[in-house]
């Protein structure tokens, strides 16, 4: 007969079973869904990038080279993604986040070049993807108090190999960009005792570079290069498109609401569905995180509004705002009809910001975004991409500067 200490032992050891069997499940929909996702890129680009219904046709198959990528993303990504929901912690499922995004962006770039002569100015296009490695190289920077510390250190010194999109010779950059990833963990697996999921998220990415490298070898000796034959003209608002950051989180994995405050910084990360928000003072600044299918409501004025990693977001400031940033999102609507002094758009794709504009100059500033419109009653202004502007009087008064 067991005693009562023992009794509660076995209680908890049948509750951690339980959960883990829940993980597991929910591991086995993300995975799912993940390989789902590698597979629809190529349908996005065709729809958003492509002309007419016959062009649409005649390139809507996968380049085999595309699909061999798939298959490494397959094989070594996912099971690394997998690896990083056992961690059940929020800085790894935030890398893993960004590190998803990183690989569906050059995925895109991958598919875009396949489809098309190269275009008069490609270099905007590879904006993304740098920004998304010098994320990656200071991610373990910012969090080094994560109790995976160590797991993050080893992950970001990765990020340089990232590169080898933009290299004449991707193979070469690739083993001479290694040196510091492959010491990094050398180290954390000689000093450090990694737990089994930590191990599994390094070691599926150190896999990946070594696959990586033949695949590059037999694919690109030369770089990444357009097609000139096949290929048809590039429109001049060609796009990458991929799975912005907080796509990983917000569609695949069961996270919860949650809202912290820090100072005058609200947080409030993976809202779906109707939410309310109310802030105490109009000095406090709003940060949205991963939200997705979300109709929000904020009562009071934020001082600043920033929107992250989000996707099919629709936000009223029934008191207006101070400056709006939105950042790595998609599909996003924002009602301000008391306006708003400046809005920022970052790596963001189709949003609308609705306003009721009484003539006060307002500036934008837009970088590596597309289909972004101001929309005051019937007038609709479209703002150029990668660009900083005046609006005054309903219209784009002063280029201030192209970014």
């Amino acid at each position: 007969m067991l005693s009562p200490k023992e009794d509660k032992e076995k209680d908890k050891d049948k509750d951690k079973d339980l959960e883990k069997q829940e993980i597991s499940g929910s591991i086995i929909d993300a995975v799912n869904k993940l390989s789902a996702a590698w597979a629809r890129l190529d349908r996005v680009e065709n729809q958003l990038n492509s002309g007419s219904t016959a062009q649409k046709s005649s390139h809507s198959k996968i380049p085999t080279v595309v699909k061999e990528y798939d298959d490494l993303l397959s094989s070594y990504v996912s099971p690394m993604l997998e690896a990083s929901l056992l961690l059940n912690e929020s800085t790894v499922q935030e890398l893993a986040d960004l590190i998803y995004s990183l690989l569906s962006a050059i995925r895109s770039y991958l598919l875009l070049s396949f489809q098309y002569k190269k275009p008069q100015d490609d270099e905007y296009l590879l904006h993304p993807i740098q920004e998304l490695t010098h994320e990656l190289s200071v991610f373990a920077d910012k969090h080094k108090n994560s109790p995976n510390a160590d797991l993050l250190n080893v992950i970001s010194k990765s990020s340089p190999i990232f590169s080898w999109i933009t290299s004449p010779n991707p193979s070469q950059h690739l083993n001479q960009n290694r040196g510091n990833f492959d010491t990094a963990l050398a180290k954390v697996t000689k000093d450090i005792k990694l737990r089994q999921e930590q191990f599994g998220m390094i070691d599926n990415l150190s896999s990946y570079f070594k696959n990586l490298d033949q695949y590059l070898i037999k694919n690109f000796t030369n770089g990444v290069l357009w097609n000139p034959t096949t290929g048809r003209d590039a429109p001049p608002k060609l796009q990458l498109q991929f799975q912005t950051r907080g796509t990983y989180n917000s569609r695949i994995l069961p996270n919860q609401f949650k809202s912290t405050t820090d100072g005058n910084k609200m947080y409030c990360d993976h809202i779906n569905g109707d939410k309310q928000i109310e802030l105490e003072n109009d000095k406090k600044s709003l940060f949205i995180l991963r939200a997705f299918n979300a109709k929000i409501t904020i009562k009071g004025k934020p001082a600043a509004l920033v929107l992250d990693g989000s996707s099919y977001c629709c936000i009223t400031l029934a008191d207006g705002v101070g400056s709006v940033s939105v950042i790595g999102s998609d599909n996003i609507d924002i009602q301000s009809q008391l306006g708003a002094s400046s809005l920022s758009f970052e790596r963001t794709h189709k949003c609308n910001f609705y306003f009721s504009h009484d003539g006060t100059p307002l500036e934008l500033n837009v970088t590596g975004s597309s289909e972004i419109f101001l929309i005051d009653g019937e007038d609709k202004i479209e703002i150029p991409s990668s660009s900083k502007v005046r609006i005054k009087q309903g219209k784009i008064q002063t280029a201030i500067k192209n970014v």
